[in-house]
């Protein structure tokens, strides 16, 4: 059976919230991206990907919540982020 469902997540939408975000924290503060659960199903590979182009300056590192992830990220992502185990 098909699945109904489907989402679409819009890398311009998260540009948007992120310019919120940051404007409401200010310009010296760092932010990590919280992944876990493969970016919550939207993969973390595109996750990562949109995030790396949004925020590259501001960006600090990713949140997870198992060791297969934390691998992934320290295996694909440019500059080593930091990796926090929640």
């Amino acid at each position: 059976m098909k699945s109904r469902c489907e989402i679409t997540i819009s890398e311009n939408a998260m540009r948007h919230n992120f310019r919120v975000l940051d404007e409401l924290i200010g310009s010296d503060v760092g932010v990590f991206f919280v992944v876990k659960a493969n970016a919550y199903g939207h993969g973390l590979r595109e996750i990562i990907q949109a995030t790396e182009n949004i925020a590259p300056g501001k960006l600090v590192g990713y949140a997870v919540v198992d060791l297969e992830d934390a691998f992934f990220i320290r295996e694909h992502v440019p500059d080593r982020r930091r990796v926090l185990m929640m």
